[in-house]
């Protein structure tokens, strides 16, 4: 195409054009007629500071004679004003659509100009724009980046029924009027750091939901661009790019609080936790300091319960409880003893269980044997492996740890089991370690085989030694002034402890995905 054929398309003068290449410049003129077909060229155009005095409208696809008119030019307005109707609707844009600095005035029948069903199949930016009349984007398929930041909504905005396949980016934008997102469709994180919402933000039915592996990866991508982008100035931290995103899921939280929707806030705080969390991975905070305690809690309950929002999980887990600690416990079969403990200085090994303790004890030797050696083999192989989980979360939580500290412990640890004055605390404190450690271990690995086990486990519990399911009450039952077993003992304190922490997520999460009223 020629200076000449564009100047005829757009009504306009030659001399406000600049060719390069394959891309045409108009610049500084105000355009009064365009002919649709311009749209059709396979060029790059780019408008800058034009002015439209009339109405934009970009061709259909498919028209009236079901012809796939898709608009194929790649087209840059920049810091332009459309005074006219804007009509997009059932437009198809393959290529990028850039609309940065641009004024919205909306004269005549502006307030009706619509982006209805139009899919991007570039990228599109309508960044540090001004929209003085209603806008809409209902039904419109963004397939990559879409950035609307900084732009300011005076009127009503509508993105229902929008689907984002990419990240996008409304941060700094300002919604005077009502903004509405009904059922819109986010498949990648959204961010809507500072934005303002002066009016109703309607959310309903909007997906936005992500895990905390997603959300660690688009921070860190984010971060990568603003670095790619940045020539000059500040270093932005990690850490700020995760804190951005978490102010997104708070100005949703606190919308929807604010209408009463606390159960769909409550997944906008889940993914404000996520956040929150990463922000302080990112920070890296010193060992045991506020932070770095906060960092943790916010990973246990992450994987519990995923913060409260998940019921059957936290139920699940409740149950892997129940059924690790009716293993470790039967485990301790090959250990009993049918004599009573004495009091005395040395303690023997095998005189710290009691075999009137263990469930299965009526089932055929055969049977009760195979069950003892298997739970055996699992508690041997969980304290083996928990020196190689308790190493791997040291070098994670403190790379600079020396790690030949650790392994003078346990060589102390293993010499010590040679003097019968310290076997019996020994052992019971690497019980003890390795019940934890397993849970632990297990809470990050749970899936839907070893959740079956441990419903099976639970329910060999239930019926053939249900005080286990709360050992101190069973000790009242069953007590025996000749009987101790100061091991089962220890390792019930223990299991108490953490039953307490995950009958406290358990209630919590019930309360808070409760459609009754607290």
């Amino acid at each position: 195409m020629t200076k000449q054929e564009l100047a005829n398309l757009l009504g306009i003068n030659k001399g406000h054009i600049k060719v390069e290449s394959n891309k045409f410049k108009i610049f500084d003129i105000a355009i009064k007629k365009i002919d649709a077909k311009l749209w059709l060229k396979d060029i790059e155009i780019e408008f800058w500071r034009c002015s439209f005095e009339r109405a934009l409208v970009f061709p259909s696809a498919p028209n009236i004679l079901d012809i796939p008119n898709v608009i194929i030019s790649k087209l840059t307005f920049q810091d332009c004003s459309f005074k006219g109707f804007l009509n997009a609707r059932n437009s198809v844009f393959e290529k990028d659509f850039r609309c940065r600095a641009c004024d919205f005035e909306g004269k005549a029948d502006f307030s009706s100009t619509e982006f209805s069903n139009t899919k991007f199949q570039g990228k599109v930016d309508f960044r540090e724009c001004i929209f003085f009349k209603e806008v809409k984007f209902k039904g419109s398929y963004f397939k990559e980046e879409a950035n609307f930041s900084n732009s300011r909504f005076c009127s009503d905005v509508y993105f229902n029924n929008c689907t984002f396949e990419k990240f996008s980016d409304f941060h700094e934008c300002v919604f005077e009027k009502i903004a509405c997102f009904y059922n819109a469709d986010f498949q990648k994180i959204s961010n809507f750091s500072q934005a303002l919402f002066k009016d109703n933000l309607n959310m309903v039915n909007a997906k936005m939901f992500f895990n905390f592996e997603d959300m660690r990866s688009v921070i860190k991508k984010v971060k990568k661009a603003f670095d790619e982008k940045r020539s000059s100035g500040k270093e932005k931290p990690l850490e700020n790019f995760a804190n951005d995103f978490r102010d997104s899921f708070r100005i949703f939280k606190n919308t929807l609080t604010k209408d009463n929707n606390i159960i769909d806030a409550s997944n906008y705080h889940r993914m404000e936790l996520y956040c929150k969390e990463n922000e302080l991975e990112f920070k890296r905070p010193k060992n045991f300091s506020k932070d770095w305690i906060d960092k943790w809690q916010l990973c246990f309950y992450r994987h519990t319960s995923d913060h409260h929002t998940d019921l059957a999980k936290i139920f699940n887990n409740v149950i892997l409880l129940i059924a690790l600690f009716g293993i470790f416990t039967c485990a301790l079969w090959g250990f009993k003893s049918t004599e009573p403990i004495t009091q005395g200085k040395n303690f023997s090994i095998v005189k710290i269980f009691s075999e009137n303790y263990f469930l299965l004890s009526k089932l055929p030797n055969e049977i009760f044997t195979g069950i003892k050696i298997i739970c055996y083999a699992l508690v041997v192989f969980s304290a083996f492996s928990s020196f190689f989980i308790i190493r791997r979360m040291i070098s994670k939580v403190s790379p600079s740890f020396d790690m030949r500290y650790l392994y003078i412990g346990v060589s102390l640890f293993i010499l010590a089991l040679f003097f019968s004055y310290f076997q019996e605390a020994i052992l019971i404190l690497v019980l003890c370690l390795s019940f934890v450690v397993s849970y632990l271990a297990l809470l990050i690995k749970n899936n839907k085989w070893l959740t079956g086990i441990s419903y099976l486990v639970c329910v060999g519990v239930l019926i053939f030694k249900p005080t286990l399911l709360l050992p101190f009450v069973g000790k009242f039952l069953k007590s025996s002034p000749s009987v101790s077993f100061p091991a089962v003992e220890s390792l019930s304190v223990v299991y108490c402890i953490l039953m307490v922490l995950m009958l406290f997520s358990l209630q919590k999460t019930a309360r808070k995905n409760s459609i009754i009223p607290n």
